[in-house]
């Protein structure tokens, strides 16, 4: 009920996901419950890939980014798109579990948009073309493009998840209004995201 057996990082996840769930509109019983289960998920996925327990990590993969020749394509992708060495000590430094959660938190909100989209009547195409339009999707740089179409369709490196978090929670909905209208010019959120960090402006 407490989340005992829970580490003091997972504890606090446990309740600001609490807190997070109780602000969509659940009961507080069923909010805490909804958490718990969340992050069990994500241990037991931490633990069977082995990287539950690794402690911070971020000076080691930045090592083998820039070392390893068989990464060399990925850390240059990833410097194209805008990843700063801190980037990568500030991400591969968060324990595995609550980098694993914002990823999945991630994926369910574009997967319930692309639901609502179809449901609005737009093919699963175009749901799917709604969602790279107004959310950033994280992942490997390196894939293809996910539309043959649109080369900007390409996935933003997983480091760049924190700074994107800092700088939308900085916005104000005026803001945000002026990002809707510069977005309009691009394809893909990613696009955007893309040539702001390239103006400097994230």
């Amino acid at each position: 009920m407490f989340g005992f057996g829970f580490t003091r990082d997972e504890k606090r996840l446990l309740e600001e996901r609490t807190v997070a769930a109780q602000m969509m509109g659940l009961p507080p019983s069923q909010a805490r419950k909804q958490a718990k289960q969340d992050i069990k998920e994500a241990i037991a996925a931490s633990k069977a890939e082995g990287t539950y327990d690794t402690g911070p990590i971020g000076k080691r993969v930045l090592a083998k980014l820039k070392s390893d020749s068989g990464r060399s394509d990925m850390w240059r992708a990833m410097q194209a798109s805008g990843v700063r060495e801190q980037d990568v000590l500030e991400w591969w430094d968060i324990p595995d579990v609550e980098r694993r959660l914002m990823l999945s938190d991630d994926a369910s909100f574009r997967t319930a948009m692309w639901i609502a989209k179809m449901e609005e009547g737009l093919t699963g195409d175009e749901a799917a073309r709604f969602v790279w339009q107004t959310r950033p999707v994280f992942g490997d740089p390196t894939a293809p493009p996910t539309f043959a179409d649109d080369r900007t369709s390409t996935m933003l490196p997983v480091e760049l998840k924190l700074r994107f978090m800092r700088w939308s929670e900085s916005k104000t909905d005026e803001e945000w209004e002026d990002v809707k209208r510069e977005r309009e010019a691009f394809s893909t959120m990613n696009a955007y995201l893309r040539d702001l960090i390239g103006r400097g402006g994230l």
